[in-house]
C-alpha cells in the first residue's frame, strides 16, 4: 500500500485523465468508456483489452491496455493506420512533441524503413512513436517499465 501511495505522489503522465503508471483496470476501464470509446473485446482472463477507437480519436484504429497479473497498467499502445503514408510517423511524433517535448531518441529513416522515436517521461513512463515497413501503420505507446517484466504475453492461470 505504501508503495502504491508514493506512486500517486510522482505519476504525471495522464491518458483519459487519469495517471496510469498507478491505474488500475477496473478504473481505466471506466476513464475508457467514459470517452464513448467502444470495446472490442474485456476479458478478466487475458492480459489486455482492446477498444476500438476509431470513431473518437482522429487517426487511430484501436487502442490496446496491457496490465500485470494484479491488474494494475502496464502498457497502452493506440494503432494509426498508415494506409501508405510514410509521414504519418512524423505527424504523430509532432503531437508528442508538443506535449512532451523533443524525443530523447530517434532511430531509423522516416523517409522509408522502420522508425522510432522514444521518450522517458518526467514519471518514468516510457512512450515510443515507431513504425515497421513498408507498412506504414504507426504505433504510439505508453510503457511502465518496472511491470513490463511480468510476463504479460500469457493468458492468465486461474
Amino acid at each position: 500500500m505504501n508503495e502504491r501511495l508514493q506512486c500517486f505522489d510522482t505519476a504525471t503522465t495522464k491518458l483519459f485523465n487519469i495517471n496510469i503508471a498507478c491505474t488500475t483496470r477496473e478504473i481505466l476501464r471506466d476513464k475508457i468508456k467514459d470517452h464513448n470509446i467502444k470495446v472490442i473485446d474485456e476479458n478478466l482472463q487475458n492480459w489486455s483489452d482492446t477498444y476500438f477507437t476509431a470513431a473518437v480519436i482522429t487517426g487511430t484504429s484501436q487502442l490496446e491496455v496491457t496490465y500485470t497479473r494484479e491488474d494494475y497498467f502496464v502498457s497502452a499502445q493506440y494503432t494509426f493506420v498508415g494506409r501508405s503514408n510514410p509521414d504519418l510517423i512524423n505527424q504523430v511524433k509532432n503531437k508528442m512533441v508538443e506535449k512532451y517535448g523533443d524525443a530523447q531518441k530517434q532511430t531509423g529513416d522516416v523517409a522509408k524503413g522502420p522508425a522510432s522515436f522514444e521518450w522517458t517521461l518526467q514519471d518514468g513512463i516510457n512512450l515510443t512513436v515507431h513504425r515497421d515497413w513498408p507498412d506504414t501503420t504507426t504505433f504510439v505507446v505508453y510503457s511502465s517499465p518496472e511491470k513490463i517484466d511480468d510476463g504479460n504475453s500469457k493468458k492468465r492461470v486461474n
